[in-house]
């Protein structure tokens, strides 16, 4: 194979107006083919029992906070002014989950309405959810509750695909969720298996884990500054004869925020979070990185002037597509709600006193 194809997409279903009833119709559909016929009610029943829990352990905890406090400041013990603080410290917390369950269930809809459209307008096969995927990369060998979530692929010859994945791990008797996104490709003829992790990436991901038979290769001072090239003694050579300087500047420009794996004839491009798959930025990132592995990884091609101008162009939107989702907010309210009513507990308590 020379190369991967050059990709087009036609994003107009990303863009269009949303037929919201039609999403919602079409979510219920899709959610009984992933789960069953029950499979809405079940789902419900766990959102239940998890508020629950989380209220209710919450409630405790505030319970225990307002009473410290009148404990503290004078007070003998728990009284209505105890339960009353902690149940009203608990409506904030209760208010946010359910607007987090209803947001959560419309983007759902609306993602797979958009992207059920993208596909069929792009002859892609569209997948929402598939569990425990066969896949070669690191990613898909660790932790567990592994699944994928929105899966688009290609079925020409040199085919992509793109999907959002997501597994749990243990850490100190918790369990932890990770995110990542995948974007695949056929490997170029003569491409050697190697793994290259981004320095850059994101701190809270899982980086990619190089197989124990390779190991680390210095390829060039300011390259390894950002990134940690992997691969076997045997194949040395052959990395180093495919990282040529063009390839090196193409992957710093293009992926410096991803691992990269070369492994069972195809290449992974992955992120160590969850990306908008209906963003259009994506998709247009996607083109991109066809031309960087059909081309660029290709030792006898060369990207012309108009793509790189494209690339230096869209660097601005690159960046915005990997920024994380802004958290300030939530956590100022989670830092005042506490001290307003530690100090609303202990003015009572001074009072009673």
């Amino acid at each position: 194979m020379a190369g991967v194809m050059p990709l087009a997409f036609d994003t107009t279903a990303l863009r269009e107006p949303l037929d919201a009833a039609a999403a919602h119709s079409e979510a219920e559909k899709r959610v009984r083919e992933i789960a069953g016929e029950n499979g809405r009610s079940a789902l419900v029943a766990r959102i239940v029992v998890r508020f629950i829990v989380l209220v209710v352990g919450f409630g405790l905890l505030a319970s225990l906070f307002a009473l410290v406090v009148q404990m503290i400041f004078g007070g003998s013990g728990a009284n209505v002014y105890t339960w009353l603080i902690a149940a009203v410290m608990v409506i904030p917390l209760a208010v946010s989950q359910i607007r987090t369950e209803l947001r959560t269930r419309r983007d759902e809809e609306e993602r797979w309405y958009r992207l059920a459209r993208f596909a069929a307008s792009n002859s892609l096969s569209y997948e929402a959810f598939r569990e425990n995927p066969e896949l070669p990369a690191s990613l898909f060998r660790r932790g567990g509750a592994r699944a994928i979530r929105d899966g688009l692929a290609s079925g020409a010859v040199g085919g992509f695909q793109v999907a959002n994945y997501g597994y749990e791990r243990m850490s100190a008797r918790t369990r932890m969720q990770h995110t990542a996104c995948f974007v695949a490709f056929d490997a170029p003829s003569g491409l050697p298996p190697m793994t290259l992790i981004t320095r850059l990436g994101d701190v809270w991901g899982q980086p990619a884990v190089p197989p124990p038979t390779q190991r680390e290769q210095g390829i060039d001072v300011e390259f390894d500054k950002h990134v940690t090239v992997y691969c076997e003694p045997q194949h040395e050579s052959a990395v180093r004869e495919a990282l040529t300087a063009p390839v090196r500047d193409a992957l710093l420009q293009l992926a410096s925020s991803c691992d990269i794996e070369v492994i069972g004839g195809r290449v992974y491009i992955i992120a160590r979070r969850e990306l908008a798959l209906t963003d259009t930025a994506f998709w247009r990132w996607v083109e991109d990185l066809a031309v960087l592995v059909g081309s660029v990884l290709v030792r006898s091609a060369s990207v012309d002037d108009a793509s790189r101008t494209g690339w230096v162009e869209r660097s601005k939107e690159r960046t915005a597509l990997f920024a994380a989702p802004p958290s300030g907010r939530a956590f100022v309210i989670g830092c005042l709600i506490p001290a307003v009513f530690g100090i609303v507990a202990a003015a009572l308590t001074a009072q009673l006193a």
